[in-house]
């Protein structure tokens, strides 16, 4: 730092602090001379003052607003991508009334800054709803959510698109803006957004039980459905829908009643299969509730969702593919409440019904060869019949078969789709019945125990593999097995260690005695891990080769093991897009193609250009060099003087298997990406 920009920053931090800076500020500009890095500093400085006077009641805010422009300008004159100088005088402009050349700006400072692109996004839908270009902003809230603004873009969407509904007066346009809210409700919930998801339904059922009483209806049972999921649907809850009183739904008299636990009307569950899920939930949510007080009503509406609820076999596709199979949930709590209460069944009779729903059910799913299906089954199964203590029996009605079936299934299943089904709790339930089961060892019980580590740390669940691994050692792990054991045992505890390793300490442990994915999978979350912590200690570069490794890990796999694992390829994108970006015109499409990681009932999903960019990060282009994705093709950019290296990197890109190219220069000074003054507050984003 020269000596003259040490001086402006004391004479800058001096004039900030007095009431009317401008001068201060001015005198501090002549100090800089022809330092272009000074010159820039001060102007931001002066942006800045300009711009908070403008917005000081009393004040000339034209006046002051025209001498900000000219400030930030002089500063984008040196910084074409100076992210702060263009947001903060799109701020200006829109405020001047060009929302246009406002959103212009907001694009060129996400494009210089893709680590922030989804909060420049947020500010430019914020200017577009401002001016009732509500399709802009619809767009760009769009973007800002796939661009790490996340769930706070998407409920500013829901409150546009309900604002919209509230001031349409078409019946038609209406039902538009009210399917538009479903629409997003389906895809929130999809995404495990259930907040957001119940607040688009919500949106949907206020504003169109007068005009489109049928869509209404659909929208309830979408907002009954997730607020029973949420353990959050009671007789208070339902105040915030119309009442009967002014709408006559059939539909909202069975879920109002269901809710209320009056006598049970279910005429208004059948007419689709949205609302059959929705009555069940409803009736489970109240059986859930009054299973503590009143035993003999909670029965009643266990029976009546076991009734109403769509079967377990239904769930296999459509909406229903990622809502809670309400069925099973019901018949899981109905057993439990039957075996802690003997007087509900004092001949069986209702246990027996159940058993012979579930096993009637299971049937079904086996002859359609639907083995998702007669998985879950047989995991309730077990379940009930280890609350029962019922371990053996006559063939299928033991917990021991239930719950090998169970997990034997759930491995046939993923060496399908190569999605792992870590399920750790019915392997140590299954190790601690079979002390109870004829011809089964501790040897036995030890397996079970390592199969539960392993799974655990599937979860990312270390303390609990750690468990397991003791029992195991405990019962007494046989010979064949135990290389397994230590290598278990090795990962747990490295990934104990991981917040307090260095870079240089990263030798990530393995073993031939596990799967090879499985062990892919683990070195994904180790590297991951370890790039999390070096960005913590403020190692930006290791942080990014370490991410790299993380990609390169988990790239070919085809599912991931835990939720955790898709916050993981998210810190990876975010990395790759600090260096690389992705072209406007391609950013932020439906991303088709590419790469699908499938976890849980969910999924990752990684466009064709964000491997691409993430192909081209790891030949580590130098930081002379901006490089950038557009469709098929990479476009490495540099100033004429940089036009060798530039060259080098495409060469050794075009090497890494990268089939398209091309190389631009530019002025020196367009590549010149500076961030100047971030001491200096930016003027405040649009509420």
């Amino acid at each position: 730092m020269s000596v003259r920009y040490a001086v402006l920053i004391l004479l800058l931090a001096s004039a900030a602090a007095a009431q009317t800076p401008f001068e201060d500020l001015n005198a501090a500009r002549t100090q800089c001379g022809a330092d272009t890095e000074c010159l820039a500093t001060a102007d931001f400085a002066l942006g800045y003052a300009y711009a908070t006077a403008a917005a000081t009641p009393g004040q000339s805010p034209q006046d002051y607003s025209g001498r900000a422009e000219e400030a930030y300008n002089r500063v984008l004159a040196a910084y074409p991508n100076n992210p702060q100088a263009l947001s903060n005088l799109a701020l200006i402009r829109r405020d001047r009334g060009d929302w246009k050349g406002a959103v212009q700006l907001l694009e060129r400072a996400a494009d210089s800054d893709p680590a922030h692109r989804g909060a420049y996004y947020l500010d430019a839908a914020e200017v577009c709803r401002r001016v009732t270009a509500y399709d802009d902003a619809v767009a760009y809230y769009r973007k800002a959510s796939s661009e790490g603004a996340g769930d706070g873009a998407i409920a500013r969407l829901i409150s546009l698109v309900a604002h919209q509904l509230e001031d349409a007066h078409e019946v038609d346009v209406r039902i538009h803006f009210a399917t538009q809210l479903i629409d997003l409700s389906d895809e929130r919930q999809r995404a495990k957004d259930d907040a957001n998801a119940t607040a688009a339904a919500e949106a949907a059922i206020n504003g169109a039980y007068a005009a489109a009483p049928d869509l209404a209806d659909e929208a309830l049972a979408r907002w009954i459905d997730l607020s029973a999921a949420s353990n959050a649907l009671s007789p208070e809850l339902m105040s915030r829908v119309p009442s009967t009183s002014v709408w006559p739904s059939k539909a909202l008299a069975s879920f109002s009643a269901l809710v209320a636990a009056s006598p049970s009307n279910i005429d208004g569950c059948w007419q689709s299969v949205s609302r059959r899920q929705a009555c069940a939930a409803a009736a489970r949510a109240t059986a859930d509730r009054l299973a503590a007080t009143n035993h003999k009503a909670a029965a009643h509406f266990y029976e009546v969702a076991l009734k109403i609820a769509p079967i377990p076999a239904d769930y296999g596709g459509g909406w229903l593919q990622s809502r809670p199979v309400v069925y099973l949930d019901a018949a899981t709590q109905y057993a439990r409440l039957l075996t802690a209460d003997a007087a509900l069944d004092p001949n069986g009779q209702r246990f027996r019904w159940l058993e012979d729903r579930l096993f009637n059910e299971k049937a079904i799913g086996i002859r359609k060869g639907d083995l998702p299906t007669t998985q879950r089954i047989h995991a309730v199964l077990g379940l009930i019949y280890v609350d029962r203590q019922q371990w053996t029996g006559q063939g299928p009605r033991s917990a021991s078969y239930q719950l090998d079936h169970a997990l034997s299934e759930a491995k046939e299943l993923e060496a399908k789709d190569g999605t792992p089904r870590p399920l750790p709790q019915l392997s140590t339930l299954l190790a601690q019945t079979y002390p109870h089961v004829p011809g089964k060892t501790a040897a036995d019980s030890a397996a079970r125990y390592l199969e539960a580590a392993q799974s655990y740390l599937e979860l990312d669940a270390l303390t609990e593999s750690s468990d397991a691994l003791t029992r195991a050692e405990t019962l007494g792990i046989p010979e064949t097995e135990k290389p397994r054991a230590q290598a278990l045992r090795s990962l747990a505890v490295f990934r104990t260690k991981i917040p307090t390793l260095s870079a240089a300490d990263a030798a990530l442990p393995s073993s031939a005695a596990l799967e090879k994915s499985f062990i892919a999978r683990q070195h994904f979350k180790m590297l991951s891990d370890l790039a999390e912590t070096a960005a913590k200690k403020g190692d930006a570069a290791q942080s990014d080769q370490l991410y790299l490794r993380a990609f390169d890990a988990v790239k070919d796999q085809k599912g991931l093991g835990a939720a955790g694992d898709a916050v993981r390829l998210d810190r990876i994108r975010t990395s790759v897009q600090t260096h690389v970006t992705i072209d406007p015109s391609t950013r932020g499409r439906a991303e088709k193609g590419g790469k699908t990681w499938n976890y849980a009932a969910s999924n990752v999903v990684w466009s064709d250009e964000m491997l691409l960019a993430a192909q081209v990060r790891a030949t580590a282009p130098p930081p002379e060099v901006k490089v950038r994705v557009q469709g098929s093709t990479v476009v490495v950019e540099s100033s004429a003087d940089k036009s060798e290296a530039a060259k080098k990197a495409a060469e050794k890109m075009k090497a890494s298997g990268v089939k398209t190219v091309t190389t631009q220069t530019e002025p020196t000074k367009d590549l010149r990406k500076k961030k100047v003054m971030e001491a200096v507050k930016v003027v405040p984003a649009p509420e």
